[in-house]
């Protein structure tokens, strides 16, 4: 079958005024492109192996929603990575017209071939300010490169690179800057990491030295239990599990007072550990398709709890207890094996959603 990827001698793609929503995350092994142009689509985001495009000396990505550029065109310091050099040819770059464009990446400084950023109606971008693009490229190479040797909150985006671990440059990376900035090796940097459609296996016990972690992104790798690691990480206020082989949420989640988003969907999860009732900031608990059998009692004890899913499970009754979770608003158990609905529901005054469809349910309790 036709593969994009498969067409190595590709100099140029014109997909303008299509119906596209993304890039394929392969669309760096078209590394001879010179030119992309991408115009009146519906593309949110590009994909990170964009910055592996050497060649590319023009992009066009006007009349998009686009949010950010990466900060992969300007390539990648880690050795890992080696190949992602950023767009070291690149002359020039349009981005009209796109209304919810936000920032333009620190690294863009790198990008010294540049001679043309058309951000013409791009009135709500915030970084950087209008009054340092309209002095030319001399001043917004430095105002950038301002930007990044003073960014305290780093982003580590690793999605889809066929990962078996973590890397270790991202514990190194976090030391280095630590260092560099007169703080002691504990003391971390690194806030955001998205190792997302790999295959790790394990987290690594090197993760408890980044402790000022506040997102956690770890869906569809090959997880089947949570070291102890993850609980010196308390600091954290967003974990996604969701497509491992999870069997528990066990203890290892109980120090994490500050979670407030919690997504272990399409595990194989059957048990949660009662020190899960010190996750009291918990406002988002998904837990889909998993092979739960009883309502979790634990549950009860998360009064900030908003959105609860836990459809696709086998659980047959809900607690009467369930009209304590007074913040409850969207509450979604289709898909389980329901005969019945307590009336201690009708006490959840802040419900505004509530699917209980492709269940057993004979009665209703009004």
């Amino acid at each position: 079958s036709w593969r994009l990827r498969y067409l190595y001698f590709l100099r140029e793609l014109d997909l303008k005024n299509n119906l596209l929503t993304s890039l394929p995350p392969k669309i760096g092994r078209c590394d001879r492109l010179e030119k992309l142009v991408l115009s009146r689509n519906f593309i949110h985001k590009l994909p990170i192996s964009i910055g592996r495009l050497s060649r590319l000396t023009a992009l066009d990505i006007s009349e998009n929603p686009i949010e950010y550029l990466p900060h992969e065109i300007g390539g990648m310091d880690n050795e890992e990575f080696q190949d992602m050099v950023g767009l070291r040819s690149i002359k020039v770059i349009k981005a009209k017209r796109c209304s919810s464009l936000l920032y333009l990446p620190s690294k863009l400084y790198r990008l010294t071939t540049l001679r043309e950023l058309d951000l013409v109606e791009t009135s709500n971008l915030k970084t950087p300010p209008q009054e340092i693009l309209a002095q030319g490229f001399d001043v917004l190479f430095k105002y950038m490169y301002q930007q990044y040797v003073s960014e305290s909150a780093l982003k580590w985006e690793t999605v889809s690179f066929g990962l078996q671990r973590m890397p270790s440059s991202i514990f190194e990376m976090n030391k280095s800057l630590s260092e560099s900035h007169g703080k002691d090796e504990g003391m971390p940097w690194l806030k955001e990491i998205d190792l997302s459609n790999n295959y790790i296996g394990t987290i690594s016990r090197q993760i408890t030295l980044l402790r000022d972690l506040r997102v956690l992104n770890l869906e569809r790798n090959q997880i089947s239990k949570v070291s102890k690691s993850l609980s010196y990480l308390t600091r954290l206020g967003r974990i996604n599990l969701s497509s491992n082989f999870l069997t528990t949420v066990g203890k290892e989640f109980g120090t994490l007072a500050a979670l407030k988003f919690l997504s272990l969907d399409y595990n194989q999860i059957e048990f949660m550990d009662e020190s899960c009732a010190n996750l009291r900031s918990l406002m988002h608990l998904s837990l889909m398709s998993n092979m739960l059998k009883t309502f979790p009692e634990v549950i009860i004890s998360l009064v900030n709890l908003q959105f609860l899913n836990l459809s696709s499970n086998q659980i047959g009754k809900i607690p009467n207890t369930i009209g304590r979770l007074q913040s409850l608003e969207i509450f979604l158990m289709q898909n389980n094996a329901l005969d019945s609905i307590p009336e201690s529901i009708g006490q959840l005054k802040s419900l505004q959603e509530l699917d209980l469809s492709d269940n057993n349910i004979q009665l209703l309790p009004l």
